[in-house]
């Protein structure tokens, strides 16, 4: 999983050197967030037709899965497709360094990150989920060693320093998300000797906590953290069959469109854990003129047909025009791949086999 030489390090006189090179990458950076949708849609609805039009035993999913080969296509960018295309991108702009780009694994949501890490050494390819994959780039500024970790896949359009004495360069912690139900900040610093970085996470949520009748309620904050570990001793050889594979399975689908800065203007997301078909539904969205609009769409509204027949349903479909206009997809081919979502979310069966391997998944990486 893991290569067994160490990218070579890219060393720098000093901090404006540095900067100069940073600067540029970051450029990068937000041209691929706005040129490419963040898709696990994509893959999903191909990963669920070759299953079904497959002559496999129907009852096997698991057994499928194994042996499928997830595609990577610039329609279809999750993380993994969207570090490799800037992988390619800062190879050409940046071609005297080109060998030293590498794809970093990722493990979200760790408990015990000491054990995890131990003396540094790679994870255990048995047991790690690696649902994650960011690009890096070892750097030593002035003598002084770090990382510069780039993370599209997370909508980050900055590039993250981690400099192992915690000194500038170093980035700290910065604000990657700030709306009315949620403000996330990040933070990045070093441990194992070097060969991870610990990827600290703190959501701060409003709620109304009662005190009592008299005085009424009074508005606080939910705040809660996460850590997420990322290995970057060497570099991550299998981000498709490993990171891709198992994002199709994940539980939890998007396709988003953000702005050069990360922020997100139009997309779709939905969970698969629906068991009622005629409930399940969407949550689709768009901004304009600076004001998030947001409806709840049911699957059931795109079986059998195009739709839009239905005058019940039409603000429905006049609202999806404008999100498939906003994500750069064409009418008829938005509606196709709603079409063929409302298929896959009506299959029980697939549904059943698919949401139990990934909690298998889940279960193995809780080991960890």
């Amino acid at each position: 999983m893991w290569g067994r030489r160490q990218p070579k390090e890219i060393e720098f006189s000093d901090v404006e050197e540095y900067e100069h090179l940073a600067s540029n990458m970051e450029l990068q950076v937000q041209q691929l967030l706005k040129a490419h949708n963040y898709n696990t849609v994509g893959n999903f609805l191909r990963f669920y037709d070759s299953f079904v039009s497959s002559d496999w035993d129907e009852q096997d999913l698991e057994g499928y899965f194994r042996k499928y080969q997830p595609a990577i296509t610039a329609e279809h960018h999750t993380c993994v497709g969207l570090g490799l295309e800037l992988v390619k991108r800062l190879s050409e702009v940046f071609s005297h360094i080109k060998e030293s780009f590498f794809l970093a694994s990722c493990e979200e949501t760790i408990e015990e990150s000491e054990r995890y890490v131990g003396t540094g050494g790679e994870p255990c390819q048995w047991t790690a989920e690696k649902e994650h994959v960011l690009v890096g780039l070892k750097i030593s500024v002035a003598g002084r060693k770090g990382v510069l970790l780039l993370d599209p896949g997370y909508h980050i359009a900055r590039v993250i320093t981690v400099m192992q004495d915690c000194s500038y360069p170093h980035t700290g912690w910065f604000t990657q998300m700030e709306e009315p139900h949620c403000k996330k900040d990040y933070l990045y610093t070093s441990c194992g000797g070097g060969a991870y970085v610990v990827w600290k996470v703190k959501e701060m949520r409003p709620i109304v906590q009662c005190i009592d009748e008299a005085q009424g309620c009074e508005p606080g904050v939910k705040v809660t953290e996460h850590l997420s570990l990322v290995y970057v001793g060497q570099p991550f050889l299998n981000p498709v069959s490993v990171t891709e594979r198992r994002n199709l399975v994940y539980d939890f689908k998007s396709l988003l469109h953000r702005d050069a800065k990360g922020h997100l203007e139009a997309g779709l997301y939905f969970s698969l854990n629906q068991p009622n078909f005629q409930k399940a539904g969407f949550t689709i969205f768009y901004q304009m003129g600076g004001t998030k609009h947001q409806n709840k769409v049911p699957f059931s509204l795109f079986i059998g047909a195009q739709g839009k027949k239905m005058e019940s349903a039409q603000k429905e479909f006049e609202f999806v025009d404008e999100v498939g206009r906003q994500l750069g997809i064409p009418g008829g081919d938005f509606y196709n791949l709603l079409s063929q979502l409302a298929m896959a979310m009506k299959d029980k069966s697939f549904l059943d086999q698919l949401l139990g391997i990934n909690n298998a998944i889940n279960e193995i990486a809780a080991n960890n």
